[in-house]
């Protein structure tokens, strides 16, 4: 009976790894690094958005000259367009965080899809007409996730340096827990929404400061182009797709 003790790791690992965010997918692509040939990061948040914390990332960002990507939930979007029309005409990408951030395993086809279409509708309809990345709730991914986007061409936008701020752990734990993963091409993940996020706005200024003391530039997250390179508004650094 020893033989079924690798089987059966076999069967309760395997989905526990390709869950995890830094874990390929099966189908389809994901992205929580890319490989880059110069000293240059992207930073992302997630769980947008929602009046004063959104705001108050926006002034940071705005204060350091940055672009940086925002993971929005649909119903949260569609709630407050206002706000979302600050975030891109600021200069900022958007990106899709499902329609209400249900972890998506175990989920029906017609259930993800939907979960998508309806955000990415949104984001539309208040005048946002630049490519609609996704990333997935909690960065988890199984199979039917990855199946959909493989069918609808969305590629899933994830990340490896993290501060861990959902837990509220302190300013000064979010920001070591960031500077401890991020390397150059990381794909930085912090949080806009759920929660109170006075830590993360703190967070993220100190950490703009340390990345730009240490050399990485921060960037947009556009998966479209061959290499990185600048654009004439050299606020934005763009990151290739490539894989690491």
């Amino acid at each position: 009976m020893l033989f079924l003790i690798p089987l059966a790791l076999c069967f309760v690992g395997l989905p526990l790894l390709l869950i995890h965010p830094t874990c390929p997918q099966i189908f389809g692509e994901a992205y929580s690094h890319v490989k880059v040939n110069e000293r240059v990061v992207a930073l992302t948040f997630d769980d947008g958005p929602i009046p004063g914390f959104t705001d108050d990332v926006l002034a940071v960002l705005n204060k350091h000259n940055i672009h940086a990507t925002f993971f929005l939930i649909g119903e949260r979007a569609e709630k407050n367009p206002d706000l979302v029309k600050k975030i891109y005409t600021a200069g900022h990408e958007l990106g899709n965080h499902t329609w209400s951030h249900a972890l998506m395993l175990f989920k029906s086809p017609q259930f993800t899809r939907e979960q998508i279409e309806k955000t990415d509708a949104v984001l539309r309809k208040l005048g946002y007409n630049k490519e609609i990345y996704f990333r997935s709730p909690y960065g988890q991914k199984l199979l039917i996730l990855p199946w959909v986007l493989s069918e609808m061409h969305k590629k899933n936008i994830l990340f490896d340096a993290y501060g861990w701020d959902w837990d509220s752990p302190g300013t000064d734990k979010i920001v070591e827990n960031v500077m401890d993963k991020v390397s150059p091409g990381s794909i930085i993940l912090l949080h806009d929404g759920c929660g109170t996020r006075e830590q993360t706005v703190a967070a993220a200024d100190t950490i703009i400061q340390q990345l730009k003391a240490q050399g990485p530039r921060l960037s947009v997250c556009n998966r479209n182009r061959a290499a990185c390179h600048e654009q004439r508004d050299e606020r934005r650094l763009l990151i290739n797709s490539e894989r690491k």
